[in-house]
């Protein structure tokens, strides 16, 4: 899965506009998963509907086109819950809802997840499967972090005015408003840094090591440092900050924890490969 991820979030970072991103997640994660469909809906505001922005399996000439209420639907489920979704028999769910647009009527199975960034849900991740099946613990994770990765990419399309659902061309850009988190009480100054060039992926080489070993003691080693690091943080912010803010604290430990992940690191730096 990590080179699956790696692959993946290089491919969206080279991608020159959100739509051409969308595209290679929902292709990349279709042709991973082998399932029939992967779907991508964001959240339209201004008529509060989930839009599908981008698919590979359903028609495609209902891209921008389809859309479901806020609550409506298996995607509307996911995202007005926050929760996954796992179905194996999605036709005969009470809150399926049918789309004769996309002709998604021939799948049967389905695995929904919702994207979100800093505790507000942008859009849902979808899969579909034409056979009935429950979907592994490895795929909801897989897709899961899928999600948390482009959340990111989608809240910057969107501050930055770059996002564009269903509105009509000429329509007057609205006024966009930050709000920040305080950290601490008071006022300071710092120097700010631009980092340059951008963070790039393919400039880490692969390379073998003959001592598998120290490479993966150090990379435990590491792994535990920020662990600990990120507890720290977490505690120092706990009576600044409300629990749901430091719940991200959470969130990234526990990703840190996940065997999926870090498991895999380790069976490569045990077959000789370096942990840069």
């Amino acid at each position: 899965m990590l080179d699956i991820l790696r692959r993946l979030v290089q491919a969206v970072t080279d991608a020159a506009t959100l739509d051409e991103a969308l595209t290679i997640i929902v292709t990349r994660i279709k042709d991973t998963m082998q399932t029939g469909v992967c779907s991508v809906y964001l959240l339209d505001e201004s008529t509060d509907r989930w839009l599908l922005m981008a698919t590979d399996g359903l028609n495609p000439d209902s891209v921008r086109q389809a859309s479901l209420a806020k609550t409506e639907g298996l995607v509307g489920t996911v995202g007005s819950r926050g929760e996954l979704v796992n179905l194996d028999d999605a036709p005969n769910h009470p809150a399926f809802r049918f789309l004769q647009e996309t002709g998604e009527e021939i799948f049967q199975s389905f695995l929904g997840v919702p994207i979100v960034h800093q505790r507000q849900i942008l859009g849902v991740l979808v899969v579909q499967q034409t056979t009935q099946r429950k979907f592994s613990d490895d795929e909801e994770a897989l897709l899961v972090t899928v999600a948390a990765q482009i959340s990111a990419l989608i809240a910057h399309a969107k501050v930055s005015g770059r996002l564009h659902l269903s509105h009509a061309d000429g329509e007057k850009p609205i006024d966009i408003h930050f709000k920040g988190v305080a950290g601490v009480a008071g006022v300071t100054t710092g120097t700010a840094f631009v980092r340059q060039p951008p963070a790039n992926l393919r400039r880490v080489k692969d390379a073998r090591t003959d001592q598998p070993k120290h490479e993966l003691d150090e990379f435990q080693a590491a792994l535990g440092e920020v662990k600990a690091e990120l507890r720290q943080i977490s505690d120092s912010l706990a009576e600044h900050l409300a629990r749901k803010e430091t719940a991200l604290f959470d969130t990234y430990l526990r990703m840190l924890e996940d065997h999926t992940l870090s498991g895999e690191v380790c069976q490569r730096i045990r077959s000789g490969e370096t942990a840069p």
